[in-house]
């Protein structure tokens, strides 16, 4: 009988650890979340990114989220990369002035709507 008590306690020590790094993941995600919105209230000139070291890594923790933030987080993502190739593109120097102004609104179009999807993850964690 103690043997199942001592199987419980530790099944138990297991469950809190794992809650307390889903709650880690949670709250780093909403804190990344955070500084990018203030981020992205800066002019919207220039070559600049989003901070997504967090938010890239949120899959492999996927059960530390719910259901309406994980397509968001993988929409953010999907839009912050497509940002960055555009980012890359535009520091190498198009080679014409007419790809550089195409360029330059796919890298606002990827930064609105990455912006879109982090202020809806922010809102998401912070309910």
């Amino acid at each position: 009988m103690a043997c199942g008590s001592a199987q419980r306690q530790l099944a138990e020590a297991f469950d809190r650890a794992a809650d307390r790094e889903d709650a880690a993941w949670r709250k780093a995600l909403h804190q990344e979340c955070l500084q990018n919105i203030n981020l992205g209230q800066e002019p919207p000139d220039g070559y600049w990114s989003f901070d997504t070291r967090v938010l890239s890594e949120c899959s492999a923790h996927a059960s530390a989220f719910s259901a309406a933030v994980l397509p968001r987080i993988i929409w953010a993502r999907t839009a912050s990369e497509k940002l960055e190739i555009t980012l890359g593109h535009l520091r190498s120097g198009p080679a014409l002035a007419t790809d550089t102004a195409s360029w330059e609104k796919a890298l606002v179009d990827y930064r609105r709507r990455a912006s879109g999807e982090i202020s809806a993850i922010e809102v998401e964690l912070r309910t």
